[in-house]
């Protein structure tokens, strides 16, 4: 996973994960939520994904846009996954679904 710059230092996001059509992002409790293009959709996963790579505002927009998102995220107890081009991004553990 890449480091989230945190540029306002004050970020809940510990670190990223992008693919192309999803992103696993990592909080400061180790919580990693996985989004796509299906769950929250693209429009949602392209503006995540912009914020992430620019290093600010990623954790207030998944605050303001929480009703959202965090109903079709999935938590993974373990950060172990693997980017697969047909799937997607597919998890080597098990998940459970927020």
């Amino acid at each position: 996973m890449e480091r989230y710059r945190n540029l306002n230092g004050n970020s809940n996001v510990v670190s990223f994960e992008i693919s192309d059509d999803a992103i696993i992002v990592m909080f400061g409790d180790h919580s990693q939520y996985l989004y796509n293009t299906i769950k929250p959709g693209r429009e949602i996963l392209d503006q995540m994904q912009a914020l992430a790579r620019s290093g600010q505002g990623l954790n207030s927009y998944i605050s303001r846009v929480d009703r959202k998102i965090t109903s079709t995220g999935y938590l993974f107890a373990l950060r172990s996954f693997t980017f697969n081009s047909f799937y997607g991004v597919v998890p080597e553990s098990s998940c459970l679904k927020r």
